[in-house]
Formats: structure tokens, C-alpha cells, sequence
């Protein structure tokens, strides 16, 4: 469960890298539909519906909204704890190394 929860976190976030302009999300909580391309997700989606759960210095986490409504407190817990992690080597480590290898 937990190395899934990790795909679907880092799917996510590759999805804020390469799609910064379309992403515009200014709060908490907020839902956006995001096209994908199906052979990405394992249910064939064309669009799914996200919620912004953590935002950092340098990016927007969403996570999947039918995936986050089907854990229970604990995963939820464990899952924003995961985020907070993901956000700070995001900015302090990833970022910096993606912007001096790709500009």
C-alpha cells in the first residue's frame, strides 16, 4: 500500500513540474480536473479530479481525489506526513538539481 501510495504521490508531482502554467490552484483543498494520458493510470482515465493537499516553496502536491477518499484517517495521516517529507527534499534537494541540469 505504501509503495503505491509513494507512485501516486510522485505521479502527481511530475505532473506539477512539467505542467506548472495549466496547474493554478491558490488554496487548500482545492479540486482540479487534470487531463492524462490512459496509459498512465491504471483504470484507463482520461481526466481525474485532484485536491491540492500540501504546497511548498516550489510546487503544489494533488493527490488523486478518488484514491484520497478511499483511505481512512490513519492512511490519510500517514499520506500528508509522507507529503510534508516529499515537499521538503522537493525544495531543498530536486528542485535545485532539475533547474542546474535542465535550466
Amino acid at each position: 500500500m505504501i509503495k503505491k501510495t509513494k507512485l501516486k504521490i510522485l505521479f502527481i508531482g511530475i505532473i506539477l513540474i512539467a505542467l506548472p502554467l495549466i496547474t493554478r490552484a491558490d488554496y487548500l483543498g482545492q479540486r482540479v480536473n487534470f487531463f492524462i494520458d490512459p496509459s498512465y493510470d491504471l483504470e484507463k482515465r482520461e481526466k481525474t479530479s485532484a485536491i491540492l493537499q500540501k504546497v511548498s516553496l516550489k510546487a503544489y502536491f494533488y493527490i488523486d481525489e478518488k484514491w484520497w477518499d478511499s483511505l481512512n484517517y490513519e492512511q490519510k495521516s500517514k499520506t500528508l506526513s509522507s507529503l510534508d517529507s516529499l515537499a521538503m527534499e522537493f525544495d531543498s534537494k530536486i528542485y535545485s538539481t532539475l533547474t542546474s541540469t535542465f535550466g
